[in-house]
């Protein structure tokens, strides 16, 4: 929806070929990021943009004939005029009125630039990236999303996991739980909180037949501490994510 964030188009490194096209919010980013980074960014013109959608039209309009004196069904009565012009550009659903036909005109080939002024790739909104940490021998990880299920993922993985042992404390805004390592959901007991290394590499804390994110009152943004099990374990001088 239109808002208060920059609509924007951006040229990633080292792929000529892709581009980015959406909001300024943050999202853009990391795949940006994971692309090589960015060498080029405009703030999307609704002006220029629906000057693209006008011409993709034009090329794709029939010849005119049998217009008669006056100006007949084969005339062009100007924008928006004629049922194949395109509709006027909103203020309220940019995906389709916006960002479509930034996409489309770059898809043909239009230069970046075609589609407004230049921002500094610098102005983007980075969003912060979910990260954790070993201090006094505790585990403090960033809840980095949580799915439908209420299993919590965390910013850390399997070099964590290791140096929490067998099991850990961990620590919450629900409470304070003692939790068991395992190697998948049904090697826990009945609702029993564990922690496991999920299908993206990342250490989870998960329940068997329920929700671990409605006991430990855990949601994306989040921060819980794990104590390992065995606390000899810990070299304190290691980083996390």
């Amino acid at each position: 929806m239109g808002g208060s964030r920059r609509p924007v188009a951006l040229q990633l490194a080292g792929r000529s070929d892709l581009a980015l096209v959406g909001p300024d919010n943050g999202l853009l980013w990391p795949a940006a990021v994971a692309s090589g980074g960015v060498t080029q960014a405009v703030l999307l013109d609704r002006g220029a943009v629906r000057a693209t959608v006008g011409d993709a039209v034009e090329a794709s309009d029939p010849p005119e004939s049998g217009a008669g004196a006056g100006g007949g069904s084969g005339s062009r009565q100007g924008p928006g005029a004629g049922p194949g012009a395109p509709p006027a550009l909103g203020a309220t659903f940019d995906g389709r009125d916006l960002f479509a036909p930034a996409g489309a005109a770059l898809a043909r080939g239009l230069p970046l630039e075609s589609l407004g002024p230049q921002l500094d790739p610098d102005s983007l909104v980075h969003l912060p990236r979910p990260a954790s940490s070993w201090q006094d021998g505790t585990l403090v990880a960033d809840v980095a999303s949580v799915d439908r299920f209420g299993n919590v993922q965390l910013a850390a993985g399997r070099e964590e996991l290791e140096m929490i042992g067998s099991s850990g404390r961990v620590r919450s805004p629900g409470g304070s739980f003692d939790a068991l390592v395992a190697r998948s959901f049904d090697a826990l007991p009945t609702e029993e909180l564990g922690i496991v290394l999920d299908s993206w590499g990342r250490m989870a804390l998960v329940r068997n037949c329920a929700s671990a994110a409605a006991l430990l009152g855990l949601r994306r943004g989040d921060v819980v501490r794990l104590e390992p099990g065995d606390p000899a374990q810990i070299d304190t001088g290691s980083a996390g994510e």
